[in-house]
């Protein structure tokens, strides 16, 4: 059966799962974000061509069984998402697969031309009324206003762009509760995170009428939230995340094995500009 969908290494230099046919256009088009990896302080003195191409010939392959290509003194945390992000990798099943974890096996698929307009729209599509800097905080990507000129957009006012004709609620349409995971692209998706009020970046929210009323956590058999009051709303969607949760308990699900320093590394890894 022809792959629909892939999981593989893209905005902010973290994984993402996408269709297939968008990842043809969208690897490419974050060439520049990728390319920054080239210059952190202990890769940037490597022979970036030989490295790439010696890893090229060992996939398909997990990427710990590449670490020998990292030279001494190299951090092996910036050492993954370097070969990551540099080669059109893509994780195999199992790996996306609910439950199942570990290092996944990768391999390398064919990619086509950047086209950083269709990356501006598909943006918006999912998170407009946005802004140019929202877009670039999301993507990673920079000088992005002369892509929003050119397109055919409409514009709100205040730097706010939307697609021409896309459907918009009215201010009062209500919001529902909504338990979000850490990194959420809801939250990550824009510079200026005010509009969901008090948010911190890696921790799971709680949305109540579109704003963050507070936090969440699994406790391996509930989910606790850092509220005093509980409206029965809030509640329902609790039950329905803990049921949903412990389900996936269920399915085999190994124990997650303690973090590396390099996973520590990796996690917090943000190329420079």
């Amino acid at each position: 059966m022809a792959r629909r969908v892939v999981v593989a290494t893209l905005q902010r230099v973290t994984m993402h799962m996408v269709t297939a046919a968008d990842h043809r256009w969208l690897k490419p088009t974050l060439r520049p974000l990728f390319d920054a990896t080239r210059r952190l302080p202990t890769l940037r003195e490597l022979d970036h061509e030989r490295v790439l191409a010696d890893a090229r010939a060992r996939f398909p392959a997990r990427i710990p069984e590449l670490r020998d290509l990292a030279p001494d003194g190299v951090n092996l945390g910036h050492f993954t998402p370097y070969i990551q992000s540099n080669l059109p990798l893509v994780r195999t099943p199992p790996a996306g697969t609910w439950g199942v974890g570990g290092s996944p096996v990768q391999e390398l698929v064919e990619v086509g031309q950047p086209d950083v307009d269709a990356l501006v729209r598909s943006y918006l599509a999912a998170f407009g009324p946005a802004t140019v800097r929202d877009a670039q905080v999301w993507s990673g990507l920079t000088r992005l206003r002369a892509v929003f000129a050119r397109l055919e957009l409409e514009e709100l006012g205040d730097g706010y762009f939307d697609l021409a004709g896309a459907p918009r609620p009215d201010a009062e349409t209500p919001a529902p509760v909504r338990f979000l995971p850490r990194y959420d692209e809801l939250l990550i998706g824009h510079a200026d995170r005010s509009r969901f009020g008090d948010v911190v970046i890696g921790t799971p929210a709680i949305l109540v009428d579109g704003l963050v009323a507070g936090t969440w956590r699994w406790t391996g058999d509930d989910v606790d939230v850092s509220l005093s009051r509980v409206l029965p709303e809030l509640e329902e969607e609790r039950v329905r995340l803990r049921d949903w949760l412990a389900a996936g308990q269920g399915r085999g699900r190994e124990p997650a094995p303690a973090k590396s320093e390099e996973n520590r590394t990796r996690r917090n890894f943000i190329p420079p500009p």
